[in-house]
């Protein structure tokens, strides 16, 4: 007999739902306690007794396991346990990082570090033309500015990326030459346009500040869940269902879709 299961856990309980290949289906639910996976391992121990058997011979019968996780983005933002982020925009938007109402932008002192912003000299016309391209140079001493102050990430959000992300992937490609993912202290390097493509630029940089600020968080406890999976059975790698009804593998997991709101709808919850 093999099992299809999915698992969800919320700030109050975690739930499992296993069906077998002859269409029984067991639905199980345990309180959370302070940590999130042993209360997701006692779930999937009280699943596996209802078909009297073990933990481990289930996941070993298992065909695929997802995952829900609503509120991981949530838990991260209510802590403040963030990355430190370090922010690339267009010359003259150090200041208000494309925000055009009153005061400093929301994310800045929350999100982001106002000196954790640098602005590099480039520009993409409004129909899309590429009128100046970064130096390499001048992306390469912001981009050191950033690592000696902490940096633990890097977003690069150009201001009409969206109607071409050339400038915006150029940077990104210096970045990684210079810094390559598989050298100690390397950091990951996000481009907004990837994350949305808004013409609105403020509402682009945040969405993409937002996944970057809990990239770590979520990618950990992914990989945690993962691990322990495996460790007991589970021959493949863990799928984990989106906000958009899509079931990825962690790798291609954007945070910001495993909450349940719309991106739109938790931008404006989050920054009022």
């Amino acid at each position: 007999m093999e099992f299809e299961v999915e698992l969800e856990t919320a700030r109050d309980y975690v739930k499992g739902f296993i069906t077998d290949t002859q269409g029984n289906k067991e639905e199980i639910s345990v309180k959370t306690d302070q940590d999130s996976l042993s209360s997701l391992i006692k779930c999937i121990e009280e699943g596996a007794r209802k078909y009297s058997c073990s933990a481990r011979d289930l996941l070993k019968r298992a065909k695929w396991v997802k995952f829900v996780a609503p509120e991981m983005v949530m838990d991260t933002l209510d802590k403040k346990e963030g990355a430190r982020i370090g922010l690339v925009v267009t010359k003259g938007q150090a200041q208000r990082a494309y925000f055009e109402g009153e005061g400093d932008n929301p994310a800045f002192g929350f999100i982001v570090a106002k000196e954790m912003i640098v602005a590099i000299d480039e520009e993409i016309g409004p129909e899309g033309e590429q009128i100046l391209k970064p130096r390499e140079e001048e992306v390469r001493d912001k981009v050191r500015y950033l690592l000696e102050f902490g940096a633990g990430i890097i977003v690069i959000s150009l201001l009409n990326a969206p109607r071409n992300p050339e400038n915006e992937r150029f940077v990104k490609e210096v970045i990684d030459s210079d810094y390559p993912r598989h050298y100690l202290g390397a950091v990951p390097v996000l481009v907004a346009s990837d994350f949305s493509d808004a013409r609105d630029d403020f509402l682009r940089t945040n969405v993409c500040l937002l996944n970057a600020y809990t990239w770590f968080n979520v990618d950990h406890f992914l990989r945690r869940v993962e691990a322990f999976l495996q460790k007991n059975g589970y021959n493949y790698s863990l799928q984990v269902t989106q906000a958009d009804g899509r079931a990825d593998y962690i790798h291609r997991v954007t945070p910001l879709k495993t909450c349940v709101s719309d991106q739109i709808a938790f931008i404006k919850s989050i920054y009022g």
